[in-house]
């Protein structure tokens, strides 16, 4: 299994799939963000809650951790990392709280290194504007590792003016840095 996982998370397909995908992560959530109302707060800020789609975020998460794990254990534990991952995945159910939250941002953390990665071994698509916007993504998703009841608190801070467009904003440019990057990487490949 973990050939499996170390296969696929080393394929060349994973950057532009997940590239794509994060844009439209980003754009979903800066829609998201603009619709928190008064009203419909107490709703909006269970973001951070969010048990199963937290828990397949969580998922895939961890399991993308067992490749990068593989080099600095012994061989003899390697047979280890499948049956911890699924023990993990079991406890952080019962035991977690801001599933989702905590799901997200180590997403984060490891799409910013995959980005980064990929996009400094093409010296026509690597220029310094992304690996800037890369640092806030991946930082971003340090601070949501940290303190994941933080995201609930970013929802309620969409209801005051002054900081109604921060957070939006972030995940627009986020957004529309993906989708530039991923159409350039595709033109450079071909």
């Amino acid at each position: 299994m973990n050939e499996l996982l170390v296969n696929f998370f080393g394929s060349r397909m994973l950057f532009p799939v997940l590239i794509f995908l994060s844009a439209a992560m980003m754009l979903a959530l800066a829609v998201y963000f603009l619709k928190v109302t008064p009203e419909n707060v107490a709703k909006m800020e269970k973001l951070p809650r969010w048990k199963v789609p937290g828990i397949i975020l969580g998922i895939f998460v961890v399991a993308w951790c067992i490749p990068h794990a593989m080099p600095i254990l012994p061989d003899s534990l390697h047979k280890l990392l499948f049956p911890v991952m699924a023990a993990l995945v079991i406890a952080s159910w019962f035991v977690l709280d801001h599933l989702f939250g905590r799901a997200l941002g180590g997403y984060l953390i490891l799409t910013a290194h995959l980005f980064l990665r990929e996009t400094f071994a093409y010296e026509a698509i690597s220029n310094p504007v992304f690996p800037v916007l890369c640092f806030l993504y991946g930082t971003f998703g340090i601070f949501l590792c940290g303190m994941p009841y933080r995201l609930r608190d970013i929802v309620r801070l969409e209801l005051n003016p002054k900081y109604k467009w921060i957070f939006p904003g972030f995940f627009a440019v986020m957004f529309l840095a993906f989708v530039t990057m991923g159409i350039c990487y595709l033109r450079v490949m071909k």
